[in-house]
């Protein structure tokens, strides 16, 4: 069960970047990000079960941020939207260093797939054991995905730095 320590506010201190981020790779933009965050840690304050351990806890708010996260892509609203003006994915965030803005650009432009397993065994700390579990497809199948995102994203990253 939740431990006292274990507050809203602490869980969503340890585990709200993870979720967001999580969002962020799968939707491609923060707006939409924030709504998949608010949403799960508004489905996890509603929830009255505890959790059996932390390691419950995460793999439940990932799955939860996978699922709302394919629900809002799934959505009407979302399919029928016109694009903001000239924007681009990428163009959705940037950071302080060129390399970070390039790093970001090649992410966006690997496929949903892809850029989900990436976030999730180097953002988020997760095994493929879990990955596995979180995306519901065999830890073969997550060690796969994994090694072919490294593959493209690293031709990717040599194509960026190639004048």
């Amino acid at each position: 069960m939740c431990e006292p320590q274990d507050t809203f506010e602490a869980v969503v201190t340890r585990h709200g970047p993870m979720v967001y981020g999580i969002a962020l790779a799968r939707t491609h933009s923060p707006q939409d990000a924030d709504d998949v965050y608010q949403d799960v840690f508004f489905l996890y304050y509603r929830r009255r079960k505890g959790f059996a351990d932390d390691q419950h806890r995460k793999a439940w708010l990932i799955r939860t941020a996978l699922n709302r996260s394919k629900k809002l892509l799934a959505s009407a609203w979302c399919r029928h939207r016109a694009p903001a003006g000239d924007a681009q994915p990428q163009d959705a965030c940037t950071f302080a260093l060129p390399e970070e803005n390039a790093l970001y650009a090649a992410l966006t432009a690997l496929p949903q797939d892809e850029r989900t397993v990436l976030y999730l065994f180097y953002f988020a700390g997760c095994t493929t054991c879990e990955i596995a579990a979180a995306l519901g497809i065999g830890e073969g199948a997550a060690r796969m995905r994994l090694s072919r995102a490294r593959k493209r994203l690293h031709r990717q990253m040599e194509g960026e730095m190639t004048p």
